[in-house]
């Protein structure tokens, strides 16, 4: 399985927050699905820096890895594995096997997952290990998980609040700037759409955190949670 995804990222360098789609032709720009590429306009100082000396990138994706391993979770019905308490995805699965996961497959889901975040963090650096691929009790669930993401994208497809958080995003960095007597930030920060079934917010590292598009719905509580984290980085 391939690091597709929907990836989202505004330059502060620009005026306006205008965006570029780049990637994929035929495009309709009202219509974001996880194989369009989104990035910042780019503009004459240098990709992401300030004239005056700010460097920030804030960074809004769904991740094709994080959303199958929520999938399989939730049709092989694994308990006990250490998800962060996170609620079914939605739509919920309709094709699973007659057989639920053990134990042993809900440690190695687990891991998988904890590998999974490992690789979302915006300092990561790729090893070997990021190329295994997803644990064996999963060959079968592909071609369900596809039928599963298309059904998912027509759902969203009338819907979508990233891009008025995009909108907002160098206005939250300014005044977070303004708080913290700083306005010249430097901070990378990344947030992992997750489709479960309620508003979620769970930060998983310092950069790191995964939302769900319930709680998108939510511009200000995204607004302010956002805030409080920049001011802690």
């Amino acid at each position: 399985m391939g690091a597709g995804g929907l990836r989202l990222e505004l330059c502060p360098s620009c005026e306006r927050s205008d965006l570029l789609i780049s990637g994929a032709s035929n495009i309709d720009e009202h219509l974001l699905t996880p194989a369009w590429t989104v990035v910042g306009r780019e503009c004459g100082r240098g990709g992401h820096m300030r004239a005056a000396g700010s460097r920030w990138r804030v960074a809004l994706e769904q991740s094709e890895e994080i959303d199958f391993a929520l999938y399989v979770r939730d049709v092989l019905g694994i308990r006990g594995a250490h998800d962060h308490h996170l609620p079914p995805v939605v739509p919920a699965p309709t094709k699973r096997p007659k057989a639920a996961a053990d134990e042993a497959a809900a440690e190695t889901w687990t891991s998988w997952w904890s590998h999974l975040l490992q690789t979302r963090r915006p300092g990561h650096s790729a090893t070997a290990e990021d190329r295994r691929t997803p644990p064996d009790f999963t060959v079968g669930l592909q071609n369900g998980f596809a039928e599963w993401q298309q059904e998912r994208n027509r759902r969203n497809a009338q819907d979508v609040p990233t891009r008025e958080l995009l909108s907002n995003l160098p206005s939250i960095v300014a005044e977070a700037g303004t708080l913290l007597g700083r306005p010249n930030l430097d901070f990378t920060l990344v947030l992992t759409e997750m489709p479960v079934a309620a508003p979620v917010w769970v930060e998983t590292s310092s950069d790191h955190i995964l939302i769900s598009r319930a709680a998108l719905q939510d511009p200000e509580g995204v607004r302010r949670r956002i805030l409080s984290v920049i001011q802690r980085l």
